[in-house]
């Protein structure tokens, strides 16, 4: 889709430099890709919910699954 944008001229400069990109398209593509990417990453971490793990991990690492006392 062509769009016409005012974009600040050195944010792009920095962007196109820092991601080695070659053109000002590529560079747009990419920045809002990782965009997207985020927020789809805050969506996930709003499903997953607290954590709920309440074991002991010092005693889970010294348990010896062959040890037929316990």
């Amino acid at each position: 889709m062509r769009t016409n944008i005012d974009i600040d001229e050195v944010k792009m400069a920095s962007l196109m430099e820092k991601g080695n990109y070659k053109t000002k398209k590529e560079s747009i593509n990419q920045a809002m890709e990782t965009q997207l990417r985020f927020f789809m990453l805050q969506e996930f971490d709003k499903m997953r919910g607290p954590d709920m793990w309440f074991g002991n991990l010092d005693e889970m690492r010294t348990y010896n699954k062959w040890d037929d006392t316990v």
